[in-house]
């Protein structure tokens, strides 16, 4: 009765900037880029992960954050269910760090 359909519903990309405290805090990508982000949910590689990180750390819109950036994180996860347990699993599969824009 259920199938599993591999689409972008279970995945998703999350970007990250490390401020000067050293905490990781998950901030909302570029709106200039958000067809990027949904894209790579689809077909995510690491060279295109990087590729979004770079575009994202230069991008007007994250360059004014409040905090100040040292590092920047894209992450791509999947989620899973299982559904004889009815759980659901949160499983990195790819990270990417860079460094801020100059």
């Amino acid at each position: 009765m259920y199938a599993t359909v591999n689409d972008q519903r279970g995945r998703r990309v999350s970007l990250l900037v490390l401020d000067r405290s050293g905490h990781w805090q998950q901030v909302e990508g570029p709106r200039s880029l958000r067809g990027v982000s949904e894209t790579l949910m689809l077909h995510p590689s690491r060279a295109d992960l990087r590729a979004y990180g770079q575009a994202a750390a230069c991008s007007p819109e994250l360059r004014q954050t409040p905090r100040r950036l040292i590092a920047l994180k894209v992450e791509y996860r999947e989620l899973t269910f299982d559904p004889e347990r009815f759980t659901v699993t949160n499983t990195l599969k790819e990270s990417v760090r860079l460094a801020p824009c100059h």
